[in-house]
Protein backbone atom coordinates (compact mmCIF):
# COMPACT_ATOMS: atom_id res chain seq x y z
CA UNK A 1 0.00 0.00 0.00
CA UNK A 2 1.54 3.61 -0.92
CA UNK A 3 0.68 6.60 0.49
CA UNK A 4 1.17 9.70 -1.42
CA UNK A 5 2.79 12.54 1.27
CA UNK A 6 3.43 16.22 0.12
CA UNK A 7 5.79 16.29 3.24
CA UNK A 8 9.57 15.79 3.68
CA UNK A 9 11.09 14.28 6.55
CA UNK A 10 13.92 16.04 8.54
CA UNK A 11 16.54 14.47 10.79
CA UNK A 12 18.73 15.43 13.53
CA UNK A 13 20.54 14.55 16.11
CA UNK A 14 20.07 15.26 19.88
CA UNK A 15 21.74 14.17 23.23
CA UNK A 16 19.53 10.89 24.54
CA UNK A 17 19.09 12.59 28.05
CA UNK A 18 17.77 15.98 26.68
CA UNK A 19 15.46 13.71 23.68
CA UNK A 20 13.75 12.10 27.15
CA UNK A 21 12.95 15.68 28.72
CA UNK A 22 12.12 17.24 25.40
CA UNK A 23 9.53 14.13 24.41
CA UNK A 24 8.20 14.45 28.05
CA UNK A 25 7.59 18.21 27.67
CA UNK A 26 6.05 18.19 24.14
CA UNK A 27 3.38 15.29 25.81
CA UNK A 28 2.73 18.14 28.61
CA UNK A 29 2.19 20.98 26.44
CA UNK A 30 -0.41 18.58 24.58
CA UNK A 31 1.32 17.81 21.58
CA UNK A 32 0.69 14.47 20.00
CA UNK A 33 4.22 13.80 18.61
CA UNK A 34 7.29 15.71 18.03
CA UNK A 35 6.48 16.12 14.42
CA UNK A 36 3.35 18.03 15.86
CA UNK A 37 5.63 20.24 17.86
CA UNK A 38 7.98 20.92 15.25
CA UNK A 39 5.81 21.89 13.04
CA UNK A 40 3.95 24.36 15.01
CA UNK A 41 7.52 25.87 15.71
CA UNK A 42 8.25 26.29 12.10
CA UNK A 43 4.96 27.79 11.53
CA UNK A 44 6.26 30.18 14.52
CA UNK A 45 9.21 30.91 13.24
CA UNK A 46 8.56 31.50 9.54
CA UNK A 47 5.79 33.36 10.43
CA UNK A 48 4.62 34.26 13.67
CA UNK A 49 1.36 32.69 13.16
CA UNK A 50 -0.36 29.71 14.58
CA UNK A 51 -2.65 28.61 11.93
CA UNK A 52 -1.51 26.38 8.93
CA UNK A 53 -1.68 28.31 5.67
CA UNK A 54 -3.16 25.36 3.41
CA UNK A 55 -5.84 25.11 6.37
CA UNK A 56 -6.81 28.44 7.81
CA UNK A 57 -9.67 26.62 9.72
CA UNK A 58 -7.98 24.03 11.70
CA UNK A 59 -5.74 25.75 14.24
CA UNK A 60 -2.20 24.26 15.52
CA UNK A 61 -1.89 23.92 18.79
CA UNK A 62 -0.82 26.80 21.04
CA UNK A 63 3.17 27.01 21.46
CA UNK A 64 4.12 27.93 25.26
CA UNK A 65 5.03 31.65 26.00
CA UNK A 66 8.75 30.68 26.63
CA UNK A 67 8.99 29.48 23.19
CA UNK A 68 6.96 32.40 21.57
CA UNK A 69 9.19 35.05 23.39
CA UNK A 70 12.60 32.92 22.28
CA UNK A 71 11.49 33.32 18.82
CA UNK A 72 10.29 36.62 18.46
CA UNK A 73 13.94 37.49 20.12
CA UNK A 74 15.46 35.08 17.88
CA UNK A 75 14.31 35.89 14.40
CA UNK A 76 14.80 38.46 12.66
CA UNK A 77 12.55 41.51 11.96
CA UNK A 78 13.12 41.20 8.33
CA UNK A 79 11.74 39.84 5.44
CA UNK A 80 13.58 37.74 2.82
CA UNK A 81 13.07 40.26 0.40
CA UNK A 82 14.44 42.89 2.28
CA UNK A 83 17.93 40.88 2.82
CA UNK A 84 18.10 39.98 -0.39
CA UNK A 85 17.84 43.98 -1.46
CA UNK A 86 20.05 44.55 1.11
CA UNK A 87 22.75 42.19 -0.33
CA UNK A 88 22.61 43.64 -3.70
CA UNK A 89 23.02 46.85 -2.36
CA UNK A 90 26.31 45.37 -0.34
CA UNK A 91 27.09 44.13 -3.73
CA UNK A 92 26.62 47.10 -6.12
CA UNK A 93 28.92 49.72 -3.56
CA UNK A 94 31.28 46.75 -3.40
CA UNK A 95 31.97 44.41 -6.23
CA UNK A 96 30.36 46.47 -10.13
CA UNK A 97 34.18 46.38 -10.65
CA UNK A 98 34.67 42.46 -10.40
CA UNK A 99 31.48 41.29 -11.57
CA UNK A 100 31.19 43.34 -14.63
CA UNK A 101 34.77 42.03 -15.70
CA UNK A 102 35.64 38.72 -14.45
CA UNK A 103 31.40 37.66 -14.28
CA UNK A 104 29.38 36.64 -10.96
CA UNK A 105 30.99 32.99 -11.03
CA UNK A 106 34.44 34.20 -10.49
CA UNK A 107 33.05 37.07 -7.64
CA UNK A 108 30.97 35.35 -6.00
CA UNK A 109 33.71 32.31 -5.02
CA UNK A 110 36.39 34.68 -4.65
CA UNK A 111 34.29 37.21 -2.50
CA UNK A 112 31.20 35.92 -0.85
CA UNK A 113 32.51 35.63 2.74
CA UNK A 114 33.68 39.14 2.98
CA UNK A 115 30.02 39.93 1.79
CA UNK A 116 28.05 37.77 4.36
CA UNK A 117 31.02 39.58 6.79
CA UNK A 118 29.77 42.88 6.08
CA UNK A 119 26.26 42.18 6.04
CA UNK A 120 26.59 40.35 9.49
CA UNK A 121 28.06 43.58 10.94
CA UNK A 122 25.95 45.80 9.48
CA UNK A 123 22.80 44.02 10.17
CA UNK A 124 23.30 41.04 13.10
CA UNK A 125 21.81 38.64 10.56
CA UNK A 126 24.21 35.92 9.28
CA UNK A 127 22.91 34.68 5.86
CA UNK A 128 23.75 31.49 3.97
CA UNK A 129 25.75 30.73 1.25
CA UNK A 130 22.85 30.14 -1.16
CA UNK A 131 21.14 33.38 0.00
CA UNK A 132 24.65 35.25 -1.42
CA UNK A 133 24.17 33.30 -4.68
CA UNK A 134 21.03 34.06 -5.10
CA UNK A 135 21.78 37.96 -4.39
CA UNK A 136 24.37 37.55 -7.07
CA UNK A 137 22.65 35.81 -9.63
CA UNK A 138 19.78 38.31 -9.13
CA UNK A 139 22.46 41.59 -9.10
CA UNK A 140 23.83 40.09 -12.30
CA UNK A 141 20.89 39.51 -14.01
CA UNK A 142 18.95 42.43 -13.07
CA UNK A 143 22.10 45.06 -13.44
CA UNK A 144 23.13 43.07 -16.54
CA UNK A 145 23.16 46.51 -19.17
CA UNK A 146 25.08 48.20 -16.45
CA UNK A 147 27.61 45.70 -15.96
CA UNK A 148 28.33 45.07 -20.10
CA UNK A 149 28.56 48.94 -19.90
CA UNK A 150 30.98 49.46 -17.38
CA UNK A 151 33.31 45.82 -18.90
CA UNK A 152 33.41 47.81 -22.61
CA UNK A 153 33.97 51.19 -21.38
CA UNK A 154 36.90 49.46 -19.10
CA UNK A 155 38.40 47.86 -22.08
CA UNK A 156 37.98 51.03 -24.73
CA UNK A 157 40.64 52.89 -21.69
CA UNK A 158 42.70 49.94 -21.75
CA UNK A 159 42.92 50.32 -25.77
CA UNK A 160 43.10 53.58 -26.12
CA UNK A 161 45.57 53.94 -23.14
CA UNK A 162 47.94 51.47 -25.04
Amino acid sequence: MSKKQNKQIFYFRLDAGLAEKLNRKILRLGYTSRAEFFTAVAYAALAGCERDAENPDTPTPSLPLSLKTWLGNTIPQISEEQILSDLQTIIRENLVPVIAMKGKDIAFASTWKDIRAIYREQTGIWVTESDLREAYTAFDAVNRTELTRYREEQMENRTNQE
